[in-house]
């Protein structure tokens, strides 16, 4: 079954970071697509992620590439 509300959502490719970080983020609706940095929460954890000047495409959509820089634990 095909869901297009899947094709819409902002995404971004991202690099670096621990083992099993997904290679693609789903941002949330709304999020500026051209955010300096991003925080992914990963097993309790928050990965940051920095805007470069690259780009891939995934299912014939240009996505911006981030690359990892550094963890911080999730505040509770």
């Amino acid at each position: 079954m095909h869901d297009a509300s899947q094709e819409s959502e902002p995404q971004v490719a991202l690099t670096g970071g621990p083992p099993g970080m997904p290679k693609v983020y789903g941002l949330p609706q709304g999020a500026d697509m051209d955010a300096e940095k991003v925080a992914v929460p990963h097993y309790g954890r928050h990965e940051h992620f920095e805007r470069t000047d690259k780009y891939v495409w995934i299912s014939r959509r240009r996505v911006r590439v981030y690359e990892w820089i550094y963890s911080t634990a999730i505040a509770e």
